[in-house]
């Protein structure tokens, strides 16, 4: 285990799924602790490729911020610091090595770090037990994370998102990897699939899979788990109340206050409706529940 203080210290795991407001918060972390290093997405497999496809200074189409300066400020890019294992896997990591070597690099730095990633789901426990950080969760409605997702493929053409509804949704699930991550999650609950299952089912159940361990995880060590509907309803000052190792959370006025909730009826119960094909009605509950108790 990493002590508390030391050079490099890991103070912060930003964790959430695909287009959940992981991206507002890690904005909201760098912006509100400029002594630190905020870093964003460490663990994709294409990292190198990423940084090297946004300059210093360059905003992000899909996200409309800068997101890595840091690593152009940090890392000598020249020598393939992260052409790594975890560069060879695809959306989702395969073992916790994967990540602790990545994750070293950034405690080699000489000033404390916050990693934000959309993939640690089934690692929080290792990482905490490794590296003593704190953890935060952030979750958003699945049926808005999902309609994000489809947009996320309308932006590649219109020609091409109607050739992957054609082909009975079965590609719809590439972009993001939400596919990915139920394949990941099927495995290590060790659940055997209906038949027939559609993109947005199989993305359901990787949403509540992964997330109800990921939650579980951060609550068992006195970690933070939000949503993103709790942040805009309360127009970010639902942060003013956090304290994680000393990371501050206070630059969130450009956050727009709206009227919003999590889930609905109607939601619900199209949710309840594919768990119970998969006999995982008591999972969903649980994640609920603890999602209920935060609002």
């Amino acid at each position: 285990m990493k002590a508390r203080g030391d050079v490099g210290e890991l103070k912060l795991v930003l964790n959430g799924s695909f287009r959940s407001g992981t991206s507002m918060l890690w904005k909201i972390v760098k912006d509100s602790n400029p002594d630190m290093l905020c870093f964003y997405e460490p663990c994709h497999p294409s990292l190198s490729d990423l940084i090297c496809e946004h300059p210093e200074g360059h905003v992000n189409d899909l996200h409309g911020y800068v997101l890595f300066d840091e690593y152009h400020h940090a890392f000598d890019m020249s020598e393939g610091v992260f052409n790594d294992a975890l560069s060879q896997t695809k959306i989702y990591p395969d073992t916790y090595d994967q990540i602790s070597k990545r994750v070293s690099r950034f405690t080699c730095l000489d000033q404390a770090c916050v990693l934000q990633s959309n993939r640690w789901h089934y690692f929080l426990e290792e990482l905490h037990s490794e590296y003593d950080c704190a953890l935060m969760h952030v979750l958003r409605n699945p049926f808005k994370v999902w309609d994000s997702i489809q947009r996320g493929i309308r932006q590649q053409g219109e020609f091409s998102y109607q050739i992957r509804r054609l082909l009975r949704n079965r590609s719809l699930g590439e972009f993001f990897g939400s596919d990915a991550i139920y394949q990941k999650s099927m495995k290590v609950h060790s659940l055997q699939p209906p038949l027939f299952l559609s993109s947005f089912e199989r993305f359901i159940v990787g949403w509540i899979l992964s997330n109800d361990i990921a939650v579980k995880a951060v609550l068992a060590h006195s970690g933070t788990v939000l949503t993103y509907e709790s942040i805009l309803s309360s127009g970010g000052d639902v942060l003013d109340a956090l304290d994680l190792a000393g990371v501050r959370f206070d630059q969130h006025a450009f956050v727009r206050r709206q009227a919003v909730t999590f889930l609905d009826s109607t939601e619900y119960n199209k949710i309840a409706s594919i768990c119970t094909r998969f006999g995982m009605e008591d999972v969903m509950e649980d994640l609920l529940k603890s999602i209920g108790e935060l609002q």
